[in-house]
């Protein structure tokens, strides 16, 4: 049985509202009543919500369901027919099968490598990093590319940011260009359907998950636990349709995912883009990867055209045999860091 309150600042459940204080981390009136889950998904009117703010409308063929299409009758007794959408037991490996690209690459080559080798047909990534991070301008490099590699439709939603300041950004790295990869500014998952529903887009974006509010809770406050986890169930979903999902979450005080940790049981992925602020080092790592290794990691500098990979000992080119200067190789998983490690050295004084 499910508790019947959560915490609206830490998201974990709590079995009693009296009196009121969050039982984990303490915070006063923190505990609300899960909401009952809702008769039937709202949708709002599109053309007075939406705005795509750059891109060309395109439509494409999509993908047929796993099951077939067909709802013929049962090879067994009764001889009724099935829904088309009903699930059927299949043999293993039968899904590959049916995708011709089990993995996308985006022409990020140190990403690409990163997630095992492409991003999963159908999967659900979810990026997390402190503001400032980077993690717009990642997502947005990753989906330029996909759009340019593979010449299908990508779709960045956004609750987030405005219209403009993505266009800079895109004009920043040079993909403004590229008719196949929209925009769209709205905080609702129904609004996002329906122009995914319309441009069949090979990868979406949301940003973020802390924002977007679920068809199912379009009313509902945004950032809550049942409103957080609806959405990642929902983003889920429009992966499971054949697409590949990247949804950027925000992070608490502890560096971790704010909201529910049932965000991370659902997706495929779940990778974190370090940075230091001030500096222009970047750090991608993974913790949970059903398609790759967890080991990997990826060194990033931040630059005036976007993300690039770091060459690992790029400084040492420039270094000098100085004294309190020492340059040593170490492995963080897979990846090979070469560390330069500088102390300043004086004269003790009246010496």
């Amino acid at each position: 049985m499910a508790a019947p309150f959560f915490c609206n600042v830490c998201g974990e459940d709590a079995w009693a509202a009296a009196p009121n204080v969050c039982p984990v981390c303490h915070a006063p009136g923190s505990l609300t009543a899960h909401a009952p889950p809702a008769a039937a998904p709202m949708r709002a009117p599109l053309a007075t919500v939406a705005t795509v703010v750059r891109g060309a409308l395109a439509t494409g063929a999509r993908p047929a369901p796993e099951g077939g299409g067909g709802g013929g009758a049962s090879d067994g007794e009764g001889g009724g027919a099935e829904p088309s959408d009903a699930p059927r037991a299949r043999r293993v490996g039968e899904s590959l099968e049916l995708i011709e690209t089990p993995r996308l690459l985006s022409g990020f080559e140190a990403f690409d490598e990163f997630v095992g080798g492409g991003l999963m047909v159908g999967s659900t990534v979810l990026l997390s990093g402190a503001p400032g991070a980077g993690k717009t301008t990642l997502t947005m490099q990753v989906l330029a590319g996909l759009a340019d590699t593979h010449d299908r439709n990508v779709l960045y939603v956004t609750g987030e940011q405005q219209g403009h300041a993505l266009d800079m950004l895109a004009q920043r790295l040079g993909v403004t260009g590229l008719s196949r990869l929209h925009l769209l500014s709205t905080s609702l998952m129904s609004v996002a359907a329906e122009w995914i529903e319309e441009l069949d887009p090979i990868a979406v974006v949301y940003d973020s998950l802390q924002v977007m509010r679920a068809s199912a809770l379009p009313d509902s406050a945004a950032n809550t636990h049942a409103q957080v986890s609806a959405v990642g169930s929902e983003a889920v979903e429009v992966a499971h349709q054949g697409r590949v999902v990247i949804v950027i979450g925000q992070i608490n005080k502890d560096d971790k995912v704010a909201g529910p940790r049932l965000v991370e049981h659902l997706v495929d992925v779940v990778m974190h883009l370090d940075h230091q602020p001030g500096s222009e080092l970047r750090r991608l790592k993974s913790s949970k990867n059903r398609e790759g290794d967890t080991s990997m990691m990826i060194p990033l500098v931040m630059t005036a055209d976007g993300l690039s990979p770091l060459e690992p000992g790029a400084f040492l080119e420039e270094r000098t045999e100085a004294a309190g200067s020492v340059a040593e190789a170490a492995c963080e998983g897979q990846q090979v860091v070469f560390v330069l490690a500088e102390a300043l050295v004086a004269l003790e004084i009246g010496r």
